[in-house]
């Protein structure tokens, strides 16, 4: 990070905390992709400030200016009288007094910077995560207009043919045979429809962007690698011609938290036994508070549970099934499925 130029680190910061406008969000990607020391300054800083995520924080009260005043008043005024009994003391000793006295004015100036940042933590947070939730809800929607469009095109979702049978967890290979769910959505990219940094949702830390043109996109088959996909996408069901009568289906929902790490080997086998923990998990995407979910009337909600329509179907889940080897697919139309 010594390399690492004061604008260069000013970026950084203004793009971890998504304060910056089009062109310096773009110079920061570029920069964390490309320069080792960016990218270990923006590593240090996810690391250091995901802790204030677990930092429980009571909803931001109304009158919190005048809370604030009113707390950096008390806190100078007790840290004045502490202090002014501790110079008291101490010149009895026949120390200088204004060594204590600059000692005083440091403290007092300390106890309100810091009582200052506590007070502002819990908003920042709140903002920070309802932003991000918002950035998500955003892209979700324009990956729909690109559906729309593609439609409009040819006649047809985003759809890659696959035999029965056929894993759908491999994500990244660049076989000729159909072996990820992901190849659907590539299709967007590839068409041009969608920009491939909008399949990874803003509040992912582990998200990486993708940046090329549209013609080196053409020779892929699916995306890279996991990381630069953090949604799921619905597997077809055996009858997909029902599936497509509903009139308000699941499409697109923050990454399913059963496949979220995946084998690299695309050699070894898929198991995944579902246990409890992993039925009341919620997805990493919004650090397990929720997720956001596209439908094919175009709306996208945030909930907190898994579980959407009447009969509370789980989308991350087949009905009935325990162990996943990473070739399932729904047997109904009433039962949402969204992985890899």
């Amino acid at each position: 990070m010594k390399n690492l130029k004061k604008e260069e680190k000013d970026l950084i910061l203004d793009f971890y905390f998504r304060c910056g406008d089009d062109e310096s969000i773009d110079r920061s990607r570029d920069l964390i992709a490309n320069n080792p020391a960016a990218a270990e300054l923006y590593d240090r800083l996810e690391s250091t400030l995901t802790q204030l995520d677990h930092i429980k924080y009571e909803p931001c009260p109304d009158n919190l200016a005048e809370l604030t005043v009113a707390r950096l008043k008390k806190a100078a005024m007790e840290s004045k009288a502490d202090l002014d009994r501790l110079i008291a003391a101490e010149q009895t000793r026949t120390i200088r007094p204004v060594f204590w006295r600059r000692a005083a004015e440091l403290t007092a100036v300390a106890a309100v910077i810091l009582l200052a940042v506590l007070v502002s933590m819990p908003p920042m947070r709140s903002m920070r995560r309802n932003y991000w939730k918002q950035q998500c809800q955003a892209q979700l929607g324009g990956v729909f207009k690109g559906i729309s469009s593609y439609i409009g095109d040819n006649g047809e979702t985003p759809s890659v043919a696959a035999k029965a049978g056929s894993p759908w967890w491999k994500i990244g290979n660049e076989g000729d045979e159909n072996v990820s769910n992901t190849r659907n959505l590539w299709l967007l990219v590839k068409g041009n429809y969608v920009n491939p940094e909008d399949f990874v949702c803003p509040a992912k830390r582990e998200g990486g962007v993708l940046q090329f043109d549209p013609i080196q996109a053409k020779s892929y088959n699916d995306f890279p690698a996991r990381r630069y996909i953090t949604y799921s996408f619905r597997i077809k069901c055996a009858d997909p011609q029902a599936a497509a009568k509903l009139s308000r289906r699941v499409m697109i929902a923050d990454v399913n938290p059963l496949f979220e790490k995946l084998p690299r080997n695309h050699a070894q086998p898929l198991k995944i036994r579902v246990d409890d923990q992993l039925l009341r998990m919620n997805s990493s995407n919004h650090t397990g508070r929720g997720q956001s979910i596209l439908f094919s009337d175009g709306s996208v909600d945030f909930i907190t549970v898994r579980t959407v329509g009447i009969g509370a179907d789980d989308i991350y889940t087949l009905q009935n099934i325990k162990i996943y080897e990473g070739n399932e697919i729904p047997s109904s139309a009433t039962d949402a499925f969204l992985a890899p």
